[in-house]
């Protein structure tokens, strides 16, 4: 080789020796930062952990203190001093009476120990809201209200509420109160006496005194019934109290219920309705006229029973009627029977079976 080729080689030997401890360098410089960002990440994370674990050790402390002030409310023996009640709520006259606010107020302060009527005082003024308190600022006029007892606060919000009770407005509420769609008899009768304890129905004579709201409310129950059953059941007795009326009507609900179960309806209607049908045809009686004019109208769609239901699915398609003696339909729905002939019209099968009938009269019997 010449001596420029070697030149050149040694050149180029040279360049590869720095490059390489370039190299060597930034491998060892990024090394050492990775060292460093691992340390620094590891010291944050025993940061992390002995804070946490700090945080962790003062809320079991104060749980711990609070379930020891709880325990301390709650026992038995603690003192007036030692138990410090939750807050009531306000009173909200839109919302619940006066009398049954002070009787859940007195309830809660029974289940701390509060008995001292002072702090009573001082709970109920604090407690009862900002326009109830204003209220007996008004009623008292000029006299203090925190100089005034427990007892004399509540009387005059007692009275006060009393007196602005309208009797003749309760006794209308009373009285149109009916039995709402999906009520029981129990709740209805629950609500009846809420609303009465404003009706004053309480008798007049001096010295008496007698409340006869179970004879009101046994009265509009009969009167006010969406059962007609019931009503009749209870008019069939002389002089029912509330509890037989109250019997009656659960009877009825039962039957109606144990019925509903043995026919399969779980569509909640009224299968009795063949029933109060067969029981207008009495034993030597006649069909009244308000029957006559009113149920056809309100039975439709199968023509062997008048059960809203298709006449491929009713139960008496293969029932002989003990009118006519023909199969398929019942004798409530015969159309040999006079008020039936002409609102059969409209089901030809029932009309050509009895049209061939022998009978020529009509025998109300039994079904």
């Amino acid at each position: 080789m010449d001596s420029g080729t070697l030149k050149l080689l040694e050149k180029q030997q040279a360049m590869m020796s720095s490059l390489h401890e370039t190299m060597a360098n930034q491998k060892a410089q990024r090394k050492e930062e990775l060292e460093q960002q691992n340390a620094r990440h590891r010291e944050d994370l025993d940061q992390q952990r002995a804070q946490h674990k700090e945080d962790m050790a003062q809320q079991k402390l104060q749980h711990e203190e609070a379930i020891s002030q709880l325990a301390q409310r709650l026992s038995p023996g603690a003192s007036t001093s030692e138990a410090t009640a939750l807050k009531f709520d306000s009173f909200v006259k839109s919302k619940e009476k006066w009398d049954q606010y002070l009787q859940r107020f007195n309830h809660h302060l029974a289940i701390y120990g509060i008995s001292n009527m002072e702090k009573k005082r001082a709970c109920l003024l604090s407690w009862v809201g900002p326009e109830t308190y204003s209220l007996l600022r008004n009623l008292f006029g000029a006299a203090d209200v925190s100089a005034q007892t427990f007892d004399a606060l509540t009387e005059k919000l007692s009275t006060h509420f009393k007196d602005s009770i309208h009797v003749q407005a309760a006794r209308y509420e009373f009285y149109n109160c009916k039995m709402q769609p999906g009520q029981s008899y129990a709740d209805w009768i629950a609500t009846l006496r809420g609303i009465s304890k404003d009706c004053n129905f309480t008798c007049s004579r001096d010295g008496c005194d007698q409340s006869y709201v179970d004879e009101i409310m046994r009265d509009l129950i009969i009167k006010e019934t969406p059962h007609a059953d019931v009503r009749r059941h209870c008019l069939t007795q002389t002089n029912p109290s509330l509890d037989d009326v109250l019997k009656v009507a659960a009877t009825y609900v039962r039957t109606l219920e144990t019925d509903r179960v043995i026919q399969g309806e779980s569509s909640g209607k009224d299968t009795s309705i063949v029933n109060k049908m067969t029981g207008s045809y009495q034993k030597g009686k006649k069909p009244s006229k308000s029957n006559q004019g009113n149920f056809p109208e309100r039975l439709k769609s199968c023509s062997r029973c008048f059960i809203d239901h298709q006449r491929k699915d009713c139960q008496y398609r293969h029932a002989v009627c003990q009118k006519c003696g023909r199969k398929g339909h019942i004798k409530p729905m015969c159309a040999c029977l006079p008020n039936l002939v002409s609102r059969n019209r409209s089901h030809p099968s029932i009309s050509a079976q009895c049209r061939s009938s022998p009978s020529t009269s009509i025998n109300y019997i039994d079904a």
